[in-house]
């Protein structure tokens, strides 16, 4: 395959991803988290900005001591102060009944997801970062951990042997005869977009779901021919394997954690790159039946059987 097809290929790309962020920026506002209070109403905004006028008279005044304009700022922020306290106390009712209408409506399982994140209380004690109050320093110790566990020697001579032989295969692999004749529905990939899940992590390139659900559908049909491009050349977008490793404890329930091995690293990959993988399992899942991992309603036993 020509180099310079495959460059315009992943220029094509990349520039897809920077059209998908631009257009993001300039329709949905960005906001800090937790920068807007959801009980802030037009009342409170009022009384704010009385305060802050009657402040600045006051400070305009020489910040005098006592006085009309000083009973004014002191009256004016108290009362912006206590009406803040009656909203606060107020929204507490208010999240309750949310919070029961929401559990009332909830499967068993999802129940205790619910449950969990307004009351449980994750608590680590003797955690590995209350030594080191560098984030470098401790980001360092979970790299080398990571790269130790996936360089780890193979003493193993039939696993050399498997390597050989995987890579001599490798060498002279042409493709599947099915492949060629790829075509990707542009349907499919856009029931793929709309059964991913919202709010899930992003990947390097900060494109989440939510930005290919709400993105025009021509967006569904150029991400259909990048896929078949991508199976024709035998190719994969460099995005795709351009991922970070996130640490997760391994045993919630031990609240102590000491060192690098009680926590495992889940891997965040690019969302596109998981929009092609469920296509390619679609399409061609059926004609590859030597993996038995990951595969529903198969497992070892059935790898045994097949051995």
């Amino acid at each position: 395959m020509c180099k310079q097809i495959l460059i315009e290929l992943e220029n094509s790309y990349t520039e897809l991803l920077k059209a998908l962020k631009l257009a993001s920026s300039l329709s949905i506002p960005l906001k800090a988290t937790n920068s807007k209070k959801f009980w802030w109403d037009v009342e409170l905004s009022q009384l704010k900005a009385d305060s802050c006028s009657t402040h600045a008279q006051w400070v305009t005044a020489g910040r005098p001591r006592s006085g009309p304009i000083f009973v004014a700022k002191t009256k004016a922020k108290a009362k912006y102060k206590n009406e803040i306290r009656k909203k606060k106390s107020s929204s507490i009712n208010q999240i309750s009944d949310n919070l029961s209408s929401a559990l009332l409506g909830s499967s068993q399982q999802s129940f205790w997801k619910i449950w969990n994140s307004n009351f449980k209380t994750k608590t680590c004690k003797n955690n590995i970062f209350l030594a080191d109050s560098d984030q470098t320093s401790v980001a360092s110790r979970f790299v080398k951990h990571f790269a130790d566990v996936c360089n780890k020697p193979y003493n193993n001579s039939d696993s050399d042997h498997e390597n050989k032989l995987c890579m001599n295969r490798l060498l002279n692999y042409t493709g599947h005869s099915n492949l060629v004749k790829c075509t990707v529905d542009s349907d499919l990939v856009y029931n793929m977009i709309l059964n991913m899940k919202d709010n899930k992590a992003v990947g390097l390139d900060n494109i989440s779901a939510q930005h290919l659900k709400l993105s025009h559908p021509i967006v569904s049909v150029v991400l259909s021919k990048f896929f078949e491009l991508f199976v024709f050349c035998n190719y994969v977008s460099v995005n795709f394997g351009q991922c970070f490793i996130v640490p997760i404890s391994k045993d919630d329930s031990s609240r102590s954690l000491k060192k690098v091995d009680d926590f495992r690293g889940i891997t965040i990959s690019s969302i596109v790159s998981k929009v092609f993988e469920n296509v390619l399992f679609t399409v061609y899942g059926s004609n590859y039946m030597t993996q038995f991992g990951f595969k529903k309603c198969l497992g070892c036993p059935h790898a045994n059987l097949y051995c």
